[in-house]
């Protein structure tokens, strides 16, 4: 939706009654991202997220979701069902997403602190 102004899932409701979906010509406004947080490899806990949810004040970052507890046991095995936390962005070009990325991963190394099992 984020950068073509279209909803996914109401293209998939018109698909499946049969209707044809409407999609806008032309190009994006905007490149959409999402960055998931997975916990370290190894058998860990989170201690403390820092300032990560500072990032939601960076003008390229949306929202900032972050989904375990400081004392929660994090698994890395689980994948992205053992996500514990989600970062969603838009920004004007492609090659911007690679300095928001840059961005949130130095925060996410500086800032959030994990403790063995």
């Amino acid at each position: 939706y984020r950068s073509y102004g279209v909803e996914a899932v109401r293209l998939a409701f018109d698909v499946a009654v049969g209707q044809r979906p409407v999609v806008p010509d032309g190009a994006p406004s905007a490149v959409a991202f999402c960055y998931q947080i997975l916990p370290p490899v190894g058998d860990w806990r989170l201690a403390s997220w820092g300032s990560v949810a500072g990032l939601v004040d960076r003008s390229d970052i949306l929202s900032v979701v972050l989904t375990a507890a400081p004392g929660d046991r994090v698994d890395w095995r689980e994948g992205t069902q053992g996500a514990i936390g989600v970062i969603e962005g838009a920004v004007e070009r492609p090659e911007a997403v690679l300095t928001a990325v840059h961005a949130i991963e130095r925060t996410i190394a500086d800032q959030v602190v994990f403790s063995p099992a």
